[in-house]
């Protein structure tokens, strides 16, 4: 009798062991928060550094389009000079369609720097701003992480569970793994 109560404890007691996973380490806790915030969606996770370089390129882009208009409005007003300087012989009445057809360019140079300027001072904004939202991005996506890893830390979450969840690719994955 005494040798069976002593295996019944002994068997017991491996059982309890076998029972208790290991538990999961405080990095694989903040890894495992990190891709489910990552695979959730919830969070843009652009660096700023793209973000500003898309805006960048969208500007450039802009530019170049008011760049070809301006370019094609000073050659439209150089061809109507053209055309009315070959039927002029006197070198004075020369000189007068230049000098208004130069005030005519000058003026439409202006125009097109104003928009420009206004496309500059559009893209200082639309940087700003990039910057912004990614840090504030960057921030709510911290707090989640931190609020993840608090709620998962010392409530014996093993390191099954975690190593399973940090290798899933979707959320649905993710709550399966028990």
């Amino acid at each position: 009798m005494r040798k069976l109560i002593a295996t019944v404890m002994v068997l017991s007691a491996g059982l309890v062991l076998a029972s208790c996973a290991e538990p999961a380490a405080e990095a694989e806790i903040a890894q495992m928060c990190e891709h489910l915030i990552k695979i959730g969606g919830e969070f843009d996770a652009t660096p700023a550094e793209e973000r500003v370089a898309k805006v960048e390129a969208d500007f450039a882009d802009q530019l170049k389009q008011i760049e070809a208009k301006r370019d094609e409005g000073l050659k439209a007003v150089d061809a109507e000079r053209d055309g009315k300087l070959k039927d002029l012989k006197k070198d004075e009445e020369k000189a007068a369609v230049t000098t208004e057809y130069d005030g005519k360019k000058t003026a439409k140079t202006a125009e097109f720097q104003t928009m420009i300027d206004k496309l500059n001072a559009d893209k200082a904004d639309a940087i700003k701003k990039a910057g912004e939202i990614a840090k504030a991005d960057a921030d709510a996506a911290k707090g989640a992480v931190d609020k993840c890893v608090a709620e998962n830390s010392g409530h014996g979450l093993s390191k099954e569970v975690a190593t399973c969840r940090i290798g899933v690719a979707t959320t649905d994955e993710y709550w399966k793994c028990k």
